[in-house]
């Protein structure tokens, strides 16, 4: 979960609500908003949006095309994400992709100087991880010693404090690595990054 004061405090129910966030989990935000409306009593609304997924693989690794347009109905926004993983699994790539496609009374609301996009991945509580001093990566070390670098292009890589959660009871304090840009006045937006495990770290 996302590294805000909600993330700290209140009770359990607090924390539940606050897991259904769309910030709260590694994936793309757009302005901060949910891709499926919450109800105040923490229950997701029965909103109506698409989802398109596509795999294919073969002897360099596995590709995966995604799409979803849980932002069209209040933003005009298609998001979509393209994966890559090596078939020795030293090399995880993405490509995130915002699309607005403004309608006359929306078409002030794409681009703007605010960073309003931001992609979040949530690390383990046991993985530590530092920025760089160019402020262009992170490195991150597994517990067991294994390291690994994270960099991207379209945007602000920075670290944050989150909350890891794998039972709905048990939660720790952890990082989160975070990307932030601004869609532009062509009311697109895209952003590229990459894992990669130290020894076969990408060229600086």
């Amino acid at each position: 979960m996302g590294g805000t004061n909600e993330g700290y405090g209140g009770d359990n129910a607090n924390l539940n609500h606050y897991a259904r966030h769309t910030g709260a989990h590694s994936t793309l935000c757009y302005k901060g908003e949910n891709i499926v409306s919450i109800s105040e009593n923490g229950f997701l609304k029965n909103n109506i949006f698409y989802t398109k997924f596509k795999k294919n693989k073969n002897e360099g690794g596995i590709w995966i095309n995604a799409s979803h347009n849980g932002y069209q109905k209040t933003f005009g926004a298609i998001h979509t994400r393209a994966l890559f993983l090596n078939k020795e699994g030293t090399d995880f790539r993405g490509e995130d992709e915002l699309k607005i496609y403004p309608r006359k009374f929306l078409g002030f609301l794409g681009w703007g100087n605010e960073k309003n996009i931001s992609l979040h991945f949530i690390l383990h509580p046991k993985v530590s991880a530092s920025l760089t001093q160019d402020g262009k990566a992170i490195i991150i070390r597994l517990a067991h010693g294994h390291g690994w670098v994270f960099r991207a292009t379209g945007g602000e890589v920075k670290l944050e404090d989150a909350l890891h959660s794998e039972k709905p009871s048990v939660r720790s304090k952890t990082l989160r690595i975070v990307v932030e840009t601004s869609v532009s006045e062509s009311n697109y937006s895209k952003i590229n990054w990459q894992f990669k495990k130290e020894k076969d770290q990408i060229s600086k």
